[in-house]
């Protein structure tokens, strides 16, 4: 009897560890988790200029000021996001930050009747 009580007893915490660590969770929608990335990537840039007085030249710079991890700079399908320093689809107001999906989709932080 002990043995079963012990035995279910461990199924039962299998059984919790499984749910917590989110297997049963779906995978996240790579879209939303580029454009969650993006926005994430803007946020960067506006705390290094607000550190530093400008925009970084390059979105690695965020890397080497502590303002995004190493995996951060990269999208789901393992490329490096793109950056435009000047802005040109902000108007010069704020660096551009895109990528590109699989299917030519373009995810940027611009206003969707930039051209």
């Amino acid at each position: 009897m002990r043995h079963l009580v012990l035995g279910l007893g461990t199924l039962a915490l299998l059984g919790v560890a499984y749910v917590y660590l989110g297997a049963d969770e779906k995978r996240a929608d790579p879209l939303q988790t580029a454009r969650a990335d993006v926005k994430a990537l803007e946020k960067a840039a506006q705390r290094y200029c607000i550190k530093r007085g400008e925009y970084p030249a390059r979105l690695d710079a965020l890397l080497a000021d502590g303002e995004i991890g190493d995996t951060g700079l990269r999208d789901p399908w393992r490329h490096e996001y793109q950056y435009d320093p000047n802005g040109r689809k902000n108007k010069g107001e704020r660096p551009d930050i895109w990528t590109v999906t699989p299917s030519r989709e373009v995810i940027g932080n611009w206003p969707k009747d930039a051209k």
